[in-house]
């Protein structure tokens, strides 16, 4: 008998021992069951401490944990709920990572951009629109300051309310990268653009302020 392949397949320690055949798990049976898990060194890290919680319908597989490279059991097809590392530090230390790239865009976004929605001005709370819609592309040129509402209008069937004034916005930013490097006085860090509705962009000169 493969206990390595019943293990994999079962939830909890009962779950095991229906599968080895018994009908009952009392102490006698649970006392078999943790000699056998002792003797053959099963692993039984996916066994719920409660002994339940597991949905059946989802098979188990091995996994590697792709921070520290231990492989673990874990069940797959629950979509989100599905585990990606093997532990709650494993856990933290992933997706601390993650979160540190979604950050990137925003950091690249207000070195070039003024931190406020071109649309109504908001600037306490301010998203990042991808102009192409490809968030791998982050360059200065393709990320658009956006409040979540204007934000959420472009990616819903309002889009036509904002696209136009995007558009423009865009536009004037292409421009003024370009005027920079042909040599004329350098734009702004922040906030190139001061109006919206398709005025030149704001750059300063010696002696004044934008």
């Amino acid at each position: 008998m493969n206990y390595n392949e019943i293990v994999k397949q079962s939830i909890s320690k009962s779950d095991f021992a229906k599968h080895l055949g018994f009908k009952y798990h009392n102490g006698r049976v649970a006392g078999i069951i943790n000699g056998i898990i002792r003797d053959y060194k099963l692993d039984i890290s996916h066994f719920k401490s409660n002994g339940g919680g597991w949905n059946k319908k989802y098979p188990f597989v091995e996994k590697k944990c792709p921070v520290c490279g231990n492989i673990f059991m874990s069940q797959v097809g629950r979509g989100k709920r599905d585990k990606i590392t093997c532990s709650y530090k494993c856990c933290n230390t992933f997706f601390k990572h993650v979160k540190k790239k979604v950050k990137s865009y925003n950091a690249i976004c207000f070195r070039h951009h003024k931190k406020e929605c071109i649309i109504c001005k908001e600037n306490r709370i301010v998203a990042v629109h991808h102009f192409d819609e490809n968030r791998k592309n982050n360059s200065p040129e393709n990320l658009i300051p956006m409040c979540p509402t204007h934000h959420q209008y472009y990616h819903s069937r309002y889009k036509h309310l904002v696209l136009e004034d995007i558009k423009k916005y865009r536009d004037n930013f292409v421009k003024s990268e370009c005027r920079g490097v042909n040599g004329s006085p350098p734009r702004l860090e922040r906030g190139v653009l001061s109006d919206l509705a398709g005025s030149s962009p704001v750059i300063p000169t010696n002696g004044s302020q934008a």
